[in-house]
């Protein structure tokens, strides 16, 4: 699985990424919820480097779902901060 957000929205990333678990899932190649944290971790940009390093440093490992919508939050974070440093 070698995928990236690079130039795309967090939603668009996440349907790459989807399709691909499902794709895998079709040939009898389930991924663990761990495996596809990490995958989907590594196709993330600099943007999101300190959010990775919270969810790797976790105990419990994240559901697709729940990685979705922090990476979410994570974007409109972003949005934000950019919109404050053109003020």
């Amino acid at each position: 699985m070698n995928t990236s957000k690079e130039g795309i929205t967090v939603a668009e990333y996440m349907q790459n990424i989807k399709g691909i678990i499902d794709d895998l899932a079709l040939i009898s190649h389930p991924l663990s919820d761990a495996e596809i944290v990490t995958h989907t971790l590594h196709g993330l940009d600099n943007d999101y480097k300190k959010l990775q390093a919270a969810i790797r440093i976790r105990e419990t490992t994240m559901t697709f779902e729940e990685l979705h919508d922090k990476l979410l939050d994570h974007e409109i974070f972003l949005k934000c901060e950019k919109v404050k440093k053109l003020e």
